[in-house]
């Protein structure tokens, strides 16, 4: 297959791909929309779990940590030794614009990730 050839069939696929996340996008959207109707009128009627053809659906709750102070947080973290709190990861963005900046940030090194960009003509 020619190079042109191959970046037509990239550029399709990737219209394609686009289309389909914004459909799902939109569907997720609507799901959680339904979700959240369905809960309140579930909650309304005193029922926590509802049965139809297809499905039955229960109320739970999922306990997850929201964090309200980082000051607190990353201070308890540090004299704690707790570290294991965070993920391993750091924002790819704020190290870039440290780099940018000329600041070195220790046990980090950069990783020339190879990547083919496109753009519709």
């Amino acid at each position: 297959m020619k190079i042109g050839d191959q970046i037509e069939e990239l550029h399709r696929i990737r219209e394609l791909i686009r289309e389909n996340e914004r459909q799902v996008k939109e569907l997720k959207e609507e799901f959680d929309r339904r979700q959240w109707e369905l809960m309140q009128q579930m909650e309304n009627a005193g029922l926590e779990q509802a049965k139809s053809n297809s499905a039955t659906v229960f109320v739970s709750k999922d306990t997850v940590p929201t964090v309200k102070d980082w000051d607190s947080l990353t201070a308890y973290i540090a004299e704690n030794d707790a570290y294991y709190l965070f993920q391993r990861r750091i924002s790819a963005s704020a190290w870039k614009e440290m780099v940018e900046m000329g600041q070195e940030i220790p046990g980090v090194e950069p990783y020339d990730k190879p990547k083919l960009n496109m753009r519709a003509n």
